[in-house]
């Protein structure tokens, strides 16, 4: 209800702005327990709790953990890609060693400067795959995509079909992400 003149008639956030804040809190919760405690030791009602909202309020937001699970890491995976992106303006410059450096560092260190994104991304997020096939490609689909894009005028330029771009830049990706779990398992 409003007052006259257009404004809120009581105090507070509005039933919007509250549900934003309350995704934002359950999001939060979801990285600091899957990325502590992980996702086979994390319940709903762990992060209802750690988030100070009641489970109805959780599943007005995600439908399960793994829609969590999910919803945390796409939120990793874009802005962790956005930075990659945002390293070198001129995406169409050739790709010398010292913009691919820059980028590849961004990307570093987005994904593992907090060692809860470097777990969910490369632990529990893979170990979810062989269960939810559909898993990798939510998270890893768009930065493949992108790497394709990027790479399509060069590879082309040196004779490699598309249907071999595609299978380089999976593997890249995948060894990339193989590597990157092994470590973040076992640093030092």
């Amino acid at each position: 209800e409003t007052a006259p003149g257009g404004g809120r008639l009581f105090g507070g956030p509005s039933l919007a702005e509250a549900r934003l804040r309350r995704g934002a809190r359950l999001l939060a919760s979801g990285l600091e327990l899957f990325g502590t405690r992980g996702y086979g030791d994390t319940t709903v009602e762990d992060v209802c709790r750690h988030a100070n909202v009641s489970s109805r309020n959780f599943y007005e937001e995600f439908d399960n953990r793994l829609d969590l699970l999910r919803a945390v890491s796409a939120g990793i995976a874009e802005r962790a890609l956005a930075g990659f992106v945002a390293a070198e303006p001129d995406v169409a410059a050739p790709l010398t060693v010292p913009r691919a450096r820059l980028r590849v560092g961004a990307l570093a260190h987005a994904l593992l400067d907090d060692p809860r994104v470097a777990r969910v991304m490369f632990v529990e997020n893979v170990a979810g795959w062989a269960r939810y096939p559909d898993l990798m490609d939510d998270i890893v689909g768009p930065f493949a995509a992108w790497l394709r894009t990027v790479s399509a005028d060069h590879l082309g330029a040196r004779g490699v079909p598309p249907g071999r771009q595609a299978a380089l830049v999976a593997g890249l990706v995948g060894a990339t992400i193989g590597v990157l779990a092994d470590w973040v398992r076992s640093p030092g």
